[in-house]
């Protein structure tokens, strides 16, 4: 029989649900991402290397990559490495699952544009072969949450590395005394994580790898700034100003999708001015792309200005930016504002935003510390537009090669 705390209305799971989630990514995931960070480092670093060395032959020594694949796994998969743990993600048929369920998850997503509700049944089971990667998931977190809850439930049981670092371990301690988070309200969080994960990280850095392709001159600039670094610890990695700035700039123009802060209405509302009226069901949501080119805030707003954010005016000058006039310059990556709304706003904003940055910033440094690479046909589009959507071409390939020169880590 469920309880008081499961039958919440839907307001109240959600709220309920972005607290633990704030809590476990946010404070503690957040205060352990020094601890964090050489674990991604590694999971990025081999990806890398096994996926460039399996490229196809070129002359003068380069191997050609089809780019999104390659994004897709080196972003994604540390990413599942902090989500669900070591055991987990050492699992291959849990991985293929994982892939699988995202995959699937996005066809059915296309379908739903174009088919009548009263087909949506059919086609989910179509899309997704019976939901066998969803069922596969939850076998796997179902094992692993209860497998948690016995070894917590045992006095001086200790874990060591990404098993005591893991989101999923974080969210059962920190869920032990609540009637409302049960195996199955878990599950479904860390399934629904894994969209989120999955997605959207991966385009931005694809986005960004293109961009440095067509600014070759940017790669430079980030080899200069590595160069000067001692060493790349978590607080270094989070300081570099010219690859925090061009990584912004990359979203900035690249956005994933054009509007931001979708919500629901759950009642029908009207907003303190008056208009508009939402009627109960009805979508809101804001122009991202309009926002984030707001001359006011972003001067010269469709010139690329990869040094648009860097706070330091001799860092930028030296670099070659402008910077003045800028009232956006100091602003990092990861801030939430109304004028920057790709991380959501208000009280849901994007609780993981510092790990996937993080991530995204431990790929561009190894690529660009450790090889030349270019597109592979300089004149090709790298992205096209569905719906409200900018999306990569999935046949963009890359030309890759070791440096002759690495810098160091």
């Amino acid at each position: 029989m469920a309880d008081a705390e499961t039958n919440r209305d839907p307001l109240d799971k959600s709220q309920a649900r972005f607290r633990l989630l704030a809590r476990t990514i946010r404070v503690i995931g957040g205060s352990q991402l020094p601890h964090v960070q050489p674990y991604l480092q590694a999971r990025v670093e081999s990806i890398l290397s096994k996926a460039i060395a399996s490229g196809d032959e070129r002359e003068g020594g380069w191997k050609s990559v089809q780019l999104a694949p390659l994004m897709r796994d080196a972003a994604s998969r540390p990413l599942a490495l902090y989500i669900y743990g070591p055991r987990l993600t050492a699992q291959p048929e849990f991985v293929e699952a994982l892939k699988k369920y995202y995959q699937d998850t996005m066809a059915f997503a296309g379908l739903l544009q174009v088919i009548p509700a009263w087909m949506q049944g059919a086609a989910h089971a179509a899309a997704t072969n019976r939901g066998k990667a969803a069922k596969t998931l939850i076998r796997f977190l179902r094992s692993e949450i209860l497998a948690e809850r016995e070894e917590l439930s045992k006095q001086g049981t200790k874990k060591e590395g990404m098993e005591e670092l893991s989101l999923l371990h974080h969210m059962v301690d920190s869920s032990r005394d609540s009637a409302y988070w049960t195996t199955n309200v878990l599950i479904q969080a860390l399934v629904g994580l894994w969209i989120a994960a999955g997605h959207q990280p991966w385009i931005n850095l694809h986005f960004a790898i293109c961009e440095l392709c067509d600014r070759p001159e940017y790669i430079d600039l980030l080899r200069a700034e590595l160069l000067a670094q001692e060493r790349l610890d978590y607080p270094a990695v989070s300081r570099l100003p010219i690859l925090d700035s061009f990584l912004k700039e990359s979203i900035r123009l690249n956005a994933l999708d054009r509007m931001a802060v979708r919500r629901k209405a759950l009642q029908p509302y009207a907003f303190t001015k008056g208009s508009p009226h939402v009627q109960k069901d009805e979508i809101t949501c804001v122009s991202s792309y309009e926002l984030m080119r707001d001359e006011q805030f972003f001067p010269e707003s469709e010139r690329f200005d990869g040094l648009r954010f860097v706070k330091d005016l001799k860092i930028s000058a030296a670099a070659g930016g402008k910077g003045f006039g800028n009232p956006m310059r100091g602003t990092s990556v990861t801030d939430v504002s109304k004028e920057y709304p790709v991380w959501g706003y208000g009280s849901h904003f994007c609780p993981g935003r510092y790990h996937a940055s993080l991530v995204l910033k431990l790929i561009i440094i190894h690529l660009v510390s450790h090889y030349d690479f270019r597109l592979e046909k300089e004149k090709q589009p790298w992205k096209w537009y569905w719906d409200s959507f900018q999306l990569p071409y999935e046949s963009t390939r890359i030309l890759v090669r070791p440096r002759s020169s690495q810098l160091p880590n």
